[in-house]
């Protein structure tokens, strides 16, 4: 539960949009459905890289999640 108030609060405080309910369940489906070792912190830095290159759409963070996925990066 504190993993996915973590994740909302970045995104409702970084400019991604407070009222994208889709969205932030898509992207809280990362911490069940992924194979990451360690979800959130994985989502939360591909939200900070999203951030750093002013893009905040909920395809850039999954664009990010997904390419790590595919070279098996599974850990910060």
């Amino acid at each position: 539960m504190e993993d996915v108030k973590e994740i909302i609060h970045f995104w409702d405080t970084n400019g991604f949009g407070l009222t994208n309910t889709y969205a932030k369940l898509h992207l809280l489906s990362w911490l069940d459905d992924s194979s990451f070792l360690q979800p959130k912190k994985m989502i939360l830095k591909a939200m900070n890289i999203a951030c750093a290159n002013n893009q905040r759409k909920l395809n850039d963070i999954v664009g990010i999640l997904k390419n790590w996925e595919n070279e098996s990066l599974l850990t910060v």
